[in-house]
């Protein structure tokens, strides 16, 4: 396998692993801490106005067309499990973490961001539908980033097996 590629699979890897990581923080602890702040709702919906600039929503869109990329890659030049490895990781980041993002997270945002801060509307929704909900999507998209991760690693290891 040219160096070139090891490095470009290796880099994909990392940042599906990395993307996963921020989410599983997410899911495992930030959202339970937030919900026992007393500005609960305030800080989520800081965060989901300050992620508009930040290194992970660069990283999170980059990812998209690399996604796509890999799965031609491995339809078009890779054979094997390699190929269908590549192939899987790419439409599972796609659907699994943008579709799941602008179908799941992103209209729960919108609805809580429409809400006035510190609002008993606000914190209404927030513990009837916006954190249960917004939980269980990004649920889906740690698990499909860890995915994505795996498939492509497991394919590096496959490339480089006669």
């Amino acid at each position: 396998m040219d160096l070139w590629l090891l490095l470009l699979l290796q880099l994909a890897a990392l940042v599906y692993a990395l993307l996963g990581g921020i989410f599983l923080a997410f899911s495992d602890f930030l959202l339970r801490s937030i919900n026992q702040a007393p500005a609960g709702v305030a800080v989520m919906q800081a965060i989901n106005r300050d992620v508009f600039r930040s290194l992970f929503l660069a990283l999170f869109f980059v990812m998209i067309p690399a996604s796509l990329v890999l799965g031609l890659f491995g339809l078009l030049a890779v054979s094997g499990g390699a190929a269908l490895c590549l192939l899987i990781a790419g439409l599972v980041y796609v659907i699994g973490v943008f579709a799941v993002t602008g179908f799941g997270n992103v209209p729960l945002n919108k609805a809580l961001a429409a809400l006035p801060d510190g609002s008993e509307e606000a914190q209404a929704y927030w513990q009837a539908t916006y954190r249960r909900r917004w939980a269980a999507w990004n649920h889906l998209r740690t698990a499909a980033c860890f995915l994505s991760a795996g498939l492509v690693s497991l394919a590096v290891v496959l490339l480089g097996t006669p």
